[in-house]
């Protein structure tokens, strides 16, 4: 085996350090450095969901404001049916119909009580309805049924025309008319118990 001289053992010292460096590099501190990294990057994106969160809550606060005054100010604004029991208030909605189509030259056949179901702080009444009529007295009937007051909604239309047919004792020939069927559904609230 040959001795190394001074320059040569110089070198291989360095070069020893240096892999020594740079194994313990590798080994401790580098894993270290990333760890750091991502705990800080991980820390950031706490503090974004922190921020979010708060923006959150004080949205709800002043959502929260908000729909007190809208529950203060619901009963008198007139979009629920009046009535104390689910009964009366369809006992109302059936007379109010009536009105309804009569005014817009329809002609009621039956109404008949469907159901009622809870939804929340209110029941929703649903009437069963059969009319006749032109297309004029149908765009009409929904039309004040749909934008006035009570709030009230259409489901379930069905439309079918009937054949015209001469009216008796006449020439004439009666205008197209349209057996018209659809529930009618009504918002009541619900009294509160005190």
């Amino acid at each position: 085996m040959k001795r190394l001289d001074k320059r040569e053992s110089r070198v291989l010292a360095i070069g020893l350090l240096l892999a020594f460096i740079a194994i313990v590099y590798g080994f401790v501190v580098s894993p270290f450095i990333s760890a750091y990294f991502d705990k800080a990057d991980e820390i950031d994106e706490l503090w974004y969901r922190i921020e979010k969160y708060q923006s959150t809550a004080e949205t709800y606060k002043d959502v929260d404001k908000a729909l007190e005054r809208v529950k203060k100010m619901r009963p008198s604004q007139g979009n629920y049916l009046q009535g104390n029991t689910a009964a009366l208030a369809s006992a109302n909605l059936q007379q109010y119909l009536t009105r309804v189509i009569e005014a817009a030259t329809g002609k009621i056949i039956s109404t008949q009580n469907v159901r009622e179901e809870s939804v929340g702080e209110a029941t929703a009444v649903i009437i069963k309805v059969h009319m006749r009529g032109d297309l004029r007295s149908l765009t009409t009937t929904i039309n004040r049924l749909e934008v006035g007051k009570p709030m009230l909604f259409i489901e379930n239309l069905a439309v079918v025309a009937t054949p015209p047919r001469k009216l008796p004792g006449s020439l004439a020939i009666e205008s197209e008319q349209l057996d018209i069927q659809f529930n009618l559904v009504g918002y009541m609230l619900v009294e509160e118990s005190k």
